[in-house]
């Protein structure tokens, strides 16, 4: 159950809430609960007030409803529902207002996250994300056995297939953008007369028989598109029977060294935002030859940020030269 607790008047605050702070909200108090496991509520401090105060001047959102004061409370009843929060806390309350409830304005204060959203419905993208593959998305081990994408690691060899459609096993060498906790509300549902489900981002690449490689976004009814069968342990065309959008937690981008890959059955391309496939997998050669020759002293170099440091380098590099109308 999404719950948010509130502080100073409560009534008016919700009477004053316009559709995109109250989305947001809701949105923010879904992700807390779900980052921490039910351990934290999210508390609004303060949000509408309806008369100029000293701390806040007259041009304050606070005074339309649009701008809060949030922090952590605690779920559990037996404990204070109000401790301090400490800066970490709050950064990452922050990040989950900024990435995922989508607050426009966001700022990490002395004890509390300030927050600002929109004035009116109309929504302006400048960045179209690259979020690939859910948490709940698998692979298969060579041995067959589903590895969920939560529990995929760099150095599993998965199942792939090879450009005379054999069966081929291909090393994780990264993950290009890993999230864990992100909720993501514009995931594609790809069905399949054969029964497969995929879920993807809109601009992953995958591969058709028809249209040759397009982003799932564009992939329609009736596009053929490449499926395993592990009963008979080869690859065919199957029919896209049915697109959808779903919802679904984390962001996984796994690379493998042939820069395909098998998702819930499905073949894909490893990549996505960049149009062409055989241009975005020559842009990694050179990440292959490192990861061949020097795997174990890249280990060291291994991190939990959202990018991995080589695609940041060439994502910073095109957004820098804007080769696309929108950031990567």
């Amino acid at each position: 159950m999404i719950e948010i607790l509130f502080g100073k008047a409560e009534l008016d605050l919700k009477e004053n809430l316009n559709e995109i702070c109250t989305e947001a909200l809701l949105l923010l108090s879904e992700s807390v609960q779900h980052y921490w496991s039910g351990e934290y509520k999210l508390y609004v401090i303060e949000g509408y007030l309806s008369d100029v105060t000293k701390s806040r001047g007259s041009l304050s959102l606070h005074l339309e409803g649009r701008a809060f004061d949030l922090r952590l409370a605690n779920s559990d009843p037996k404990k204070p529902r109000l401790t301090p929060n400490d800066n970490k806390q709050l950064q990452r309350l922050a990040g989950l207002a900024y990435y995922q409830a989508k607050f426009s304005y966001v700022s990490v204060r002395n004890n509390h996250v300030h927050v600002s959203c929109r004035k009116n419905n109309k929504i302006e993208e400048s960045k179209v994300y690259s979020r690939c593959f859910p948490e709940t998305a698998y692979v298969r081990h060579k041995s067959g056995r589903k590895i969920m994408m939560r529990d995929l690691k760099v150095g599993d060899s998965v199942i792939t297939m090879s450009p005379n459609g054999k069966i081929l096993y291909s090393e994780v060498t990264m993950f290009l953008h890993k999230q864990k906790t992100v909720k993501v509300n514009d995931y594609i549902k790809i069905a399949t007369t054969d029964g497969k489900n995929l879920v993807l981002s809109s601009h992953h690449l995958i591969f058709t028989l028809n249209q040759g490689t397009i982003y799932a976004k564009d992939v329609q009814p009736n596009t053929y598109i490449t499926s395993f069968d592990l009963e008979n342990n080869f690859f065919n065309n199957t029919r896209v029977s049915k697109i959808s959008h779903v919802s679904e937690y984390g962001v996984y981008s796994p690379l493998t060294e042939e820069g395909t890959i098998v998702v819930n059955d499905v073949y894909v391309s490893c990549y996505s935002m960049f149009p062409n496939h055989r241009i975005a997998d020559l842009t990694f050669s050179l990440w292959r030859f490192l990861f061949r020759n020097f795997k174990f002293i890249l280990a060291y170099f291994e991190s939990d940020a959202e990018y991995h440091w080589y695609p940041n380098i060439l994502r910073r590099s095109v957004n820098f030269l804007n080769i696309f109308p929108y950031e990567l």
